[in-house]
């Protein structure tokens, strides 16, 4: 097999673009602006560009400097999912709205005067833990935002499947914009944005439950991998495979992985495992390694193929029952998950190949 010089990301637009086309025509069907998060991919600029060919007015992003990379104006909106005090007049400068729970923050948001106002979306804390106002004080949030003149309060945020996992409930869901929406138009703040996150929606999407409960949608895993972490399954209506890792081999070797010798605390500070097989099996070390053990985080594509174990810049595969013939400097490919693929992203010695 033919390899490559370093380890590559090869990211296929075409399937990722068919899996928004669907995601975008369920939420059409429903009166539902659906919002891709590209932060996996870093928004990048070929990613945007077929999902503007492909109708996309309007994308998620949790990283202001990612937006930063194009080299030319795409015409999309950016809506932020965070935003860092120290950063934020630059921030401001590129994009349509912003995520905000903290009054400090909407405060210096305010205090910079912009021709253009923000739009704020305040996240509502629904036990996740992360960013979150709770409803029994929004009525004082508010009251407080009302006298600021540079913002617009656009409308609230929930957001599930995070930190801890929460999952949605669709009652639940329905009482607490019903409670925020209430108090807003207490103070004669008119909502028009009931956003919810996560690809944990998705089958309450599909199916129609979140038609009149809310009326935006914003999902990263679904439509790049074709994926749904909380069922645990691939989404059969749409395309997997859009994100492939390449490894180069670096060494093909027979050995021994029965050998006896003192072990301890490998690089991440975690007790060996044993491995199941037994003997002498054909290992294979590769060009890249990842943070934490990535067995969970890669498919190999020949199926003969099982992980090993790894390191922080290797991997070791175990090729005995692949009936493939292997060589040095020869390449093995897996498909990827969300976290190894934004992983992959970020590093620079792993190329990207957008096909």
């Amino acid at each position: 097999m033919k390899g490559t010089n370093l380890a590559s990301l090869q990211i296929d637009l075409k399937k990722i673009e068919r899996n928004y086309r669907l995601l975008k025509k369920i939420a059409e069907k429903y009166q539902i602006q659906f919002l891709p998060v590209t932060k996996c991919l870093l928004s990048h600029e070929k990613l945007i560009e077929v999902l503007v060919e492909a109708g996309c007015e309007e994308i998620s992003e949790a990283h202001f400097f990612n937006l930063l990379n194009w080299k030319k104006k795409i015409p999309v909106k950016k809506n932020l999912l965070s935003i860092s005090p120290s950063i934020i007049k630059s921030s401001l400068t590129i994009i349509d709205s912003v995520i905000v729970s903290d009054i400090f923050v909407i405060e210096k948001i305010n205090n910079l005067g912009l021709k253009n106002k923000i739009g704020i979306i305040l996240p509502i804390e629904i036990g996740e833990l992360r960013d979150g106002i709770f409803l029994e004080e929004l009525e004082n949030f508010l009251t407080f935002t009302s006298h600021l003149k540079n913002i617009q309060i656009q409308g609230f945020d929930l957001n599930y499947g995070c930190i801890r996992g929460v999952i949605p409930d669709m009652q639940a869901v329905e009482e607490t914009f019903q409670k925020a929406k209430a108090v807003s138009e207490k103070l004669g703040i008119i909502p028009n944005v009931f956003s919810v996150g996560g690809t944990i929606f998705y089958d309450s999407f599909k199916n129609g439950e979140i038609k009149g409960l809310s009326n935006q949608i914003r999902m990263g895993e679904a439509f790049i991998f074709g994926y749904n972490t909380y069922t645990a399954q691939n989404i059969e209506e749409m395309e997997q495979g859009a994100v492939i890792l390449k490894g180069e081999i670096l060494e093909l070797r027979n050995k021994n992985i029965e050998i006896k010798v003192k072990t301890g605390w490998n690089s991440y500070g975690n007790k060996s495992e044993e491995y199941p097989e037994k003997g002498i099996r054909k290992l294979a070390v590769l060009d890249f390694g990842y943070l934490d053990d990535i067995k969970k985080q890669l498919i190999p594509l020949d199926n003969g193929i099982k992980i090993f174990g790894n390191s922080h810049n290797h991997t070791v595969v175990d090729l005995t029952d692949s009936k493939e013939h292997y060589k040095t400097g020869g390449e093995i490919q897996f498909y990827t998950c969300y976290d190894i693929t934004e992983y992959g992203m970020l590093v620079p010695y792993i190329k990207k190949v957008f096909i």
